[in-house]
């Protein structure tokens, strides 16, 4: 992991795609949906002091604002777990609800075919 940055900055030479500048370092996906709400033409957290911000897709990708200041989580740990830690009280993820692949196997679950059953069939998350 200490030299991916250098292999994905390579990949993209080969390909042709020139980088402004090098990749300084690779980080959360969830701190940086909160840079991309703060700073976004229309991101929503542009003119909030306070805000929560919560997106799915593949996954869950939380943020938080606090007195004007984007917060990592990791630095709140103390206080604030990330949303994809948080359990139901079936002990599952809240992820399993919110992204495709944990909808997928909620679905299995309650229907009593597989996964392997499931994509066989045609059954996809957009699909249920």
């Amino acid at each position: 992991m200490p030299y991916f940055a250098n292999v994905v900055e390579s990949k993209l030479k080969e390909r042709g795609i020139k980088l402004y500048d090098k990749v300084a370092k690779l980080g959360s996906d969830a701190d940086y949906c909160g840079i991309g709400e703060e700073y976004a033409e229309k991101g929503e957290f542009k003119n909030c002091k306070n805000a929560y911000y919560l997106g799915g897709g593949t996954g869950i990708a939380d943020a938080i604002k606090l007195k004007g200041r984007l917060i990592p989580f990791d630095e709140i740990k103390d206080w604030i777990a990330k949303t994809w830690e948080l359990k139901s009280e079936d002990g599952l993820s809240l992820e399993r609800y919110t992204s495709a692949s944990g909808i997928q196997f909620i679905f299995s679950l309650n229907s009593g075919l597989t996964i392997e059953k499931l994509n066989e069939k045609g059954y996809f998350p957009l699909r249920f």
